[in-house]
């Protein structure tokens, strides 16, 4: 390794390692700016969802404390947790304070990271709906970001970090890791940006597919990959995606999260391009649906 590339690893994990002291300072300290909309009336909520699993009931607490302190304040932040995984599991005291400030819990019948958005957006159906994960530090605009990027761009799905999907001169779409990672293609409308929900996702009402909710296909095409079988149903109601800044795209995550992390086998061991053939292949996704109209 070139000594540059020593320096800036070294820089990344000092910063890092500041913000997640910054971040876990701040939860236990609470405030005023702690909480859900209170003053702003709408026309569609704003709907924050996430799930987690035993192992991060830690890191998520950061991640919610993050949403509270918003810039733009959500309606609801609900986390759904897979009743199978937390069957006999009593949640940590500082879910008291998170769900004095609004946070609801809900017990749901374990879709792994399906259980994000399955049961909100059903529950929700005419609102707002945005995901997150459960182990990063999110920066105070990140709801304020998006906004503003659906008022620009009202039946698009919005994000803050992406990919691209890359063809080859024969129209066949390259493996996942050959994508253009981390785009910086900025306020374009495409069919061909791929969201990834630890960046935090948009979706307005009716944007997908209504196989969505089929959770038998998504069980059996890419139980683990919930990222595909949205992108999948974006392309199906010819919905496309939009990059709302290149700000937010490099993300902090909650330090020691990373333990259980899908990406190790979504990622290392190629799952995603296990899945985003069995989806496309049962849906007959070709690269003609990827050109934008």
């Amino acid at each position: 390794m070139s000594r540059y590339g020593l320096l800036s690893d070294i820089k990344k994990i000092f910063t890092s390692t500041v913000i997640n002291i910054l971040a876990l300072l701040r939860y236990k300290l609470g405030g005023k700016t702690f909480g859900l909309n209170t003053t702003e009336k709408r026309d569609k909520r704003i709907v924050v969802t996430l799930t987690t699993i035993p192992s991060r009931m830690g890191a998520v607490q950061i991640s919610l404390d993050c949403l509270l302190r918003q810039s733009v304040k959500p309606d609801k932040v609900i986390v759904n947790l897979g009743q199978e995984l937390f069957e006999g599991i009593s949640l940590p005291n500082g879910f008291k304070i998170l769900e004095s400030r609004g946070v609801e819990i809900r017990y749901v019948p374990y879709l792994c990271p399906h259980s994000k958005y399955f049961y909100t957006m059903q529950d929700f159906p005419e609102d707002i709906v945005i995901t997150f994960d459960d182990d990063v530090i999110y920066q105070k605009r990140v709801i304020e970001e998006l906004m503003k990027s659906y008022k620009r761009h009202p039946r698009s799905v919005s994000c803050l970090r992406a990919h691209k999907m890359i063809f080859d001169e024969h129209h066949i779409l390259l493996p996942y890791n050959q994508w253009e990672y981390e785009t910086t293609c900025v306020d374009i409308q495409s069919m061909q940006i791929f969201s990834t929900g630890a960046g935090g996702v948009l979706y307005p009402p009716h944007v997908l597919n209504k196989d969505v909710f089929h959770s038998g296909l998504l069980s059996e095409l890419c139980f683990r990959a919930d990222d595909v079988w949205l992108k999948a149903m974006e392309l199906l109601n010819h919905t496309s995606v939009v990059l709302a800044s290149k700000d937010y795209r490099r993300l902090t995550l909650v330090r020691r999260s990373q333990r259980v992390a899908l990406k190790k086998t979504n990622i290392r061991k190629a799952e995603n391009d296990i899945c985003i053939q069995n989806v496309f292949q049962h849906y007959g996704i070709t690269y003609s649906d990827f050109q934008d109209q």
